[in-house]
């Protein structure tokens, strides 16, 4: 392992919580062969325990967790600038995912699999669509317009299954179109669209491929110039009516 090598796996080590991990002694063997990479290691582990104890001072709300808990997936638009809670909320909810971005970069891999995992923990927590609409052409005009995947071919189940809305998401500097759908009884359906080049082991053809990522079921494939990911809670036979 050279010095490059190991500062690119170094940069997931968390100090005090990795050093017995045996993926990064290389690595830290590295540090006292080379002083410049040492140098580098000593300041990112200086400045992640800076930060890990700002961090540790930020203080939620006393009724966050309940809120949290009681709440729909989607955030329905509110007047969020009249309610002081939701204003403390949003400011120590930022300054957590800020940091916890900085300390902690996206680990998934820039493949199926990681495109799979990535796409599935977006909406299996609170997450806001940037259009709410049923209209499944407002949909495509408004992708289109923000040079996201509009070109998609959606199956005749999922014509006739009514839309939520849609959102960007990025993932790894490419954009993917999630289009949302109303299952009923508070269950959503998601589709996520994404430009075929940009996974390496994108399904060769529109067979789709079925598995699981943790409660959900998933299933992927392509067709044309697009690789397609479809989500549900559940397990695969809630999928296979909308394909």
């Amino acid at each position: 392992m050279n010095s490059q090598q190991a500062k690119e796996k170094l940069e997931l080590y968390r100090p005090g919580v990795d050093d017995s991990d045996p993926q990064f002694s290389e690595a830290l063997a590295q540090t006292k062969l080379d002083a410049e990479l040492r140098r580098w290691f000593d300041e990112r582990c200086a400045l992640y325990a800076v930060v890990r104890t700002k961090l540790g001072e930020v203080a939620a709300p006393a009724e966050l967790r309940r809120r949290i808990l009681s709440g729909r997936k989607i955030i329905r638009p509110a007047i969020w600038w009249q309610n002081p809670f939701v204003l403390a909320a949003a400011a120590a909810v930022a300054a957590v995912a800020v940091l916890t971005w900085f300390l902690f970069p996206l680990r998934q891999p820039a493949d199926l699999g990681g495109f799979r995992q990535s796409m599935a923990r977006a909406v299996s927590g609170e997450y806001k669509m940037m259009l709410e609409t049923n209209d499944l052409n407002q949909i495509r005009d408004f992708l289109a317009k923000n040079q996201a995947q509009a070109s998609y071919q959606l199956t005749a189940a999922l014509e006739r299954t009514t839309a939520e809305g849609c959102s960007i998401v990025d993932w790894h500097g490419h954009k993917v179109s999630l289009l949302c759908f109303d299952l009923g009884n508070d269950n959503d359906l998601w589709l996520f669209v994404i430009d075929r080049t940009a996974l390496p082991d994108a399904p060769a053809s529109e067979s789709p491929q079925f598995t699981s990522v943790g409660k959900m079921a998933t299933a992927t494939w392509s067709r044309g110039n697009s690789t397609y990911l479809l989500a549900v809670n559940g397990d695969t036979e809630a999928l296979r009516k909308y394909l």
